[in-house]
């Protein structure tokens, strides 16, 4: 029982998350997370100036955060020890 209830307990936690942005062109785009800041830019090939990382780079970079959270959550739900998650292209 008390494994649910930890589950239920996590399931519970709210965050508040804002964000902001400006675009600047086409291909560029400033965006603001709390105190972090960020540019979103096109290659070079698609028109951008390679000034940050790419829109999908982006997405697959949070994808891998949330995978990252999610397997240490679990490894510890498990009592599995340490998670180590590496991911390349």
């Amino acid at each position: 029982m008390k494994m649910i209830d930890e589950i239920d307990t996590a399931c519970k936690m709210q965050v508040k998350v804002h964000i902001g942005g400006e675009s600047e062109s086409a291909t560029k785009m400033n965006l603001r997370a709390g105190k972090f800041k960020m540019i979103i830019d096109e290659p070079e090939n698609m028109g951008g100036s390679i000034e940050g990382p790419s829109p999908v780079q982006v997405l697959l970079m949070a994808l891998a955060g949330c995978l990252n959270v999610t397997g240490h959550q679990v490894a510890k739900e498990k009592r599995f020890g340490t998670f180590k998650d590496e991911y390349y292209n």
